[in-house]
């Protein structure tokens, strides 16, 4: 029998106050979701899809009335709406009526997988259920999650129409030091056919209008986009994040080949703009009703000189400075490489009516002639254009950079594990994803992050007061990302 149960960890504590304790399971290429309370209820027109009755209505006919209730379940937008639902009895009774040659195979489901599976989770005290793991009592943080377990399944149990926004990290297919979380998963139609199934889930569980952000490493960014269409996203933008720490991998020839090689230094990496698509076709409407749908630009302006004026407006290139940079920048900096192509460039004259507010420049022209000067009145190579992030955010400089995680950001609160560091492979820096977080999400927004790795987005999170979900399948990163969070809830 080809079922599954999925699901049976219960829904995030974040989400558990937006609907009822829906569990969706898998029977088949079907989910069939159940409604828990003191006992459980399943959604009718789940059961009659899997069993192929295309209405649901007259599969319910001649149920006792105690075996047929509403249960409000989300649409795709988050709204409740009432689904008629069947108990275990009423299950029973259509199956045992059925013709269809499923019938038998879900009976079986039914006793052998579903029901034991959901009695377990009604057996649990509903603390113990909701309470976020290894995390300490603070009420600023009590939707501060990392579950353990595979993405594509705990996904199931988010309900639709209830994350504000999404960052994921996902593998890249590649086979990073051979692990195995990093495999193509067969090739190109597999391995995107594996990330569309996941960031469907993802684009179920976002509000409508809610954006994303999806890494992705160059030379398979087209095969990202694609899943990502493919789930149903719209490309909004591709953020580039240039750094200057990529350790080359070189394959080097030899003879009279020398000095030729097939690859070259990592030095950048793409993160995916994505939206779900809004619920109104005038974005003002969808960010009253859902909080969602545009960008924050006035959290993410790029600093200039004076701390009195508004910043510049954010770009989709990122800079990250090497790590060994200090007041000057090391050999090999690409903020460094800018510079030098630039050199010192005057901007546009201030405005002697510049003021904090700073009118955008379509005010401005209704005030000023055509061709006056607009800009900051500043001096200083091209970088001074583009978000550049610094290693600590306690450095006092006059520009932010980050390297790319730096040991002591990567390893922080980790000192109680066995071994004591943060053993991720691939850990992104904190200070670029409260970037990207501040972005997207409104304020006290819920993150989800189904490839939470060594909890950098969850870091990220806490440190920009925002809820975080986020799903990791290999237990020891669990661990990490747990003690990551805990290290930065302390600090804040």
């Amino acid at each position: 029998m080809n079922s599954s149960v999925v699901g049976v960890s219960g829904v995030p504590h974040s989400f558990r106050q937006v609907l009822p304790l829906i569990i969706t399971l898998a029977f088949d290429n079907f989910s069939i979701r159940a409604h828990l309370d003191a006992t459980a209820w399943f959604i009718a027109r789940d059961v009659c899809a899997a069993l192929g009755h295309s209405n649901s209505r007259i599969a319910l006919t001649g149920l006792l009335a105690e075996n047929v209730r509403k249960i409000p379940v989300a649409d795709a937008i988050g709204r409740q709406q009432a689904s008629l639902a069947v108990s275990v009895a009423g299950l029973s009774a259509i199956l045992a009526r059925s013709r269809k040659p499923e019938a038998v195979r879900l009976q079986t489901w039914l006793t052998q997988e579903a029901m034991p599976t959901l009695e377990r989770l009604m057996a649990t005290p509903s603390d113990a259920r909701e309470r976020p793991t290894g995390l300490p009592d603070c009420p600023m943080h009590k939707g501060v999650e990392v579950r353990h377990g595979d993405c594509a399944v705990i996904l199931r149990t988010v309900p639709t129409g209830s994350v504000d926004c999404l960052i994921a990290d996902p593998p890249a297919g590649i086979g990073l030091r051979d692990l195995e979380w990093d495999a193509d998963k067969g090739g190109r139609d597999a391995w995107i056919g594996w990330l569309a199934e996941i960031m469907q889930e993802a684009y179920r569980v976002l509000k409508p209008g809610a954006h994303g952000f999806v890494w992705a490493l160059p030379r398979r960014s087209h095969w990202t986009a694609l899943a990502l269409e493919q789930a149903g996203f719209e490309i909004r933008d591709r953020f580039t994040h240039i750094f200057g720490n990529g350790a080359p991998k070189p394959h080097g020839l030899h003879g009279q080949w020398e000095g030729w090689a097939t690859n070259l230094r990592p030095s950048v990496e793409d993160w995916w703009l994505v939206r779900k698509p809004m619920a109104h076709s005038v974005t003002s409407a969808n960010m009253d009703e859902l909080l969602v749908g545009a960008l924050n630009i006035a959290a993410s302006r790029i600093p200039v000189g004076d701390a009195g004026m508004e910043g510049r407006y954010p770009t989709h290139l990122l800079f990250t400075h090497h790590p060994e940079c200090t007041e000057r920048c090391v050999e090999g900096c690409p903020v460094r490489e800018l510079e030098a192509q630039s050199g010192d460039q005057c901007g546009s004259p201030l405005r002697p009516d510049y003021h904090v507010a700073a009118p955008m420049a379509k005010r401005l022209k209704s005030q000023h002639p055509i061709d006056a000067p607009f800009g900051y009145g500043d001096t200083g190579s091209a970088a001074r254009f583009y978000h550049q992030f610094r290693i600590c955010a306690d450095d006092d400089m006059p520009f932010l950079y980050i390297g790319r995680a730096a040991p002591r950001e990567r390893h922080a609160g980790c000192d109680y594990l066995p071994q004591e560091r943060n053993s991720h492979p691939a850990v992104k820096p904190v200070k670029l994803l409260l970037h990207l977080l501040r972005l997207a999400t409104p304020s006290n927004g819920f993150v989800l992050d189904p490839f939470a790795g060594s909890g950098s987005a969850g870091v990220a999170a806490v440190q920009g007061g925002f809820c975080y979900f986020g799903i990791e399948q290999e237990a020891d990163y669990v661990a990490i990302a747990n003690a990551r969070i805990k290290h930065a809830i302390t600090r804040s």
